[in-house]
């Protein structure tokens, strides 16, 4: 499939036109969206993004953090299985880098790799 370009949560226009993206940095890009999309933030799916109740508790366990990544993450049907997380929550400044692997449902299994900052 093919897109435009999301960077900070806005279109990516250069020289007057709107950049696309395709193949695996697309699909990544809707990993990505399904993450920093809150769980029933969404009208049209209330069922799309990640339940962010983990993350902003007073001691967020990691690993159901990366739980939750997951099943967000999963939510994009041409994903497989997600390989990594890693989860560097920053109390300090209130926010939290994800970044991930994942493998696609395609024979080889290709690979892709994202980094969320929320």
């Amino acid at each position: 499939m093919r897109t435009f370009l999301i960077n900070d949560d806005d279109i990516v226009i250069e020289n007057g036109e709107v950049v696309m993206i395709e193949d695996t940095d697309e699909i990544c890009q809707c990993v990505e969206r399904a993450i920093t999309t809150r769980l029933g933030e969404f009208f049209l799916n209330i069922e799309h993004g990640m339940d962010y109740e983990e993350m902003q508790s007073k001691a967020p366990d990691i690993e159901r953090i990366k739980l939750d990544v997951i099943e967000a993450a999963l939510q994009e049907e041409r994903v497989n299985l997600i390989k990594s997380i890693d989860v560097n929550i920053d109390r300090a400044n209130r926010r939290a880098v994800i970044t991930f692997v994942g493998l696609l449902e395609t024979p080889d299994g290709e690979e892709i790799q994202g980094k969320v900052v929320i």
